[in-house]
């Protein structure tokens, strides 16, 4: 009660958000038996709204609540607590996005919406496994499906998605809903995805790669699926490559994502990788980015390129056969092979960091193993052209 009594005053309440956050984590077990608390709970933080409730506090407190509702075992009591958490923000969304001048909001209805998606993707966030099959076939499916159309008309609003908070918050829910509720997103995701090809496009928010890579992991596996994640590879791929061609700025979590995405691609679905009219274009972008001096992107570009070596690797004996992809893998490397190998040997003369130095040591080496003769000539080409590569660099393709 003291803790609750502080979110009457503006002053108190940022305090009182996180007191409460972590009383709910501390006593959820105790908690979950208490549904009238729980409902007084969400009826506090309903009140703290309506007097100018910060986003920030309010994510900790709707933390808190799903921390508990997340464990009642009544699916009746359990759908109960969900809609009381979740109806009055979905009333507030419903009237700022179907207001009939969605192309002319003023700041503080863009604000509403904003924050009102946030609390939904941090709600469906907090949905534990074993409520998912309740969700996905109960009642509840239909609250979450009220929530779609409200997305997709924010989405398809293109004033309203260049402000990049929005985007970020749009992406960031629909992610949430493919990891945590994917039965209800598959129905939805085609339409929204495609229409994430242009909006990277146009913005190249690495937040549109994230939801890219989560459907992959989640809905490539799914046959009917196989041309929208075709379609988002080259689309995805395309963008990247106009932006390398043509010098724009791309950011070191853009370029994260992308190689994230496509090792996705290759663990979950590698027949619609390796047979892409976009994987030659692919290589040429990792070739590109070897030499890229943040460390988290270049981990992502070593990470791509190593697992793409071992895809040429024969089956040993004892192991499951798998799909050979040599044939596709040698194409590439036969036409694209002298950059990859030279921008090798400029990402080893250059000052990154030790591990990527040994990383790549590896996979010039990997790919020595497997196209030595080629190999051979790419690299004298690539030191008549680099003719100042430091000893250490010379040393270590001497030794090969």
């Amino acid at each position: 009660q003291c803790t609750l009594a502080g979110m009457v005053s503006p002053l108190t309440q940022k305090n009182a958000a996180n007191g409460i956050k972590r009383i709910c984590y501390a006593c959820a077990k105790e908690l979950e038996k208490r549904p009238d608390i729980v409902r007084h709970l969400i009826r506090t933080l309903e009140g703290a709204i309506e007097t100018g409730l910060q986003s920030e506090s309010r994510q900790e407190i709707i933390e808190g609540i799903m921390r508990i509702i997340s464990r009642v075992r009544d699916p009746v009591l359990h759908l109960n607590l969900l809609t009381s958490l979740l109806n009055p923000g979905i009333i507030r969304l419903k009237e700022k996005v179907y207001s009939g001048n969605m192309g002319s909001l003023d700041e503080p209805s863009i604000v509403v919406i904003n924050n009102e998606l946030i609390s939904i993707h941090t709600t469906v966030r907090f949905i534990e496994g074993s409520k998912k099959s309740e969700i996905d076939n109960g009642s509840a499916s239909k609250l979450f499906q009220e929530i779609w159309p409200i997305v997709a008309a924010v989405s398809s609003n293109q004033g309203m998605m260049q402000r990049s908070e929005i985007l970020s918050t749009v992406y960031s829910f629909i992610s949430a809903m493919i990891v945590s509720i994917p039965q209800l997103t598959l129905s939805h995701i085609g339409n929204i995805l495609s229409a994430s090809i242009a909006q990277f496009e146009q913005t190249l928010s690495p937040c549109c790669v994230d939801c890219v890579t989560k459907a992959v992991e989640i809905f490539s596996n799914n046959k009917e699926s196989s041309e929208l994640f075709s379609q988002l590879l080259c689309g995805y791929t395309n963008r990247v490559f106009i932006a390398v061609k043509h010098g724009e700025q791309i950011e070191p979590e853009v370029v994260e994502n992308f190689f994230d995405m496509l090792t996705r691609y290759l663990l979950f679905c590698p027949a619609l990788l390796f047979r892409s009219v976009a994987f030659p274009t692919v290589l040429e972008i990792a070739s590109y980015f070897i030499t890229i001096q943040e460390a988290a992107p270049a981990r992502k570009v070593l990470n791509f390129l190593e697992n793409i070596l071992k895809k040429t690797h024969p089956v040993a004996p004892g192991q499951a056969p798998r799909l050979n992809f040599t044939a596709q893998i040698d194409a590439v490397v036969e036409n694209h092979g002298a950059n990859l190998v030279q921008q090798i040997i400029m990402g080893l003369d250059s000052a990154s960091p030790s591990v990527h130095q040994s990383r790549l040591q590896n996979i010039y080496t990997e790919m020595r193993k497997h196209y030595r003769v080629p190999v051979e000539g790419w690299t004298m080409n690539a030191l008549s052209n680099l003719p100042n590569v430091n000893s250490t660099v010379s040393e270590f393709l001497s030794s090969q």
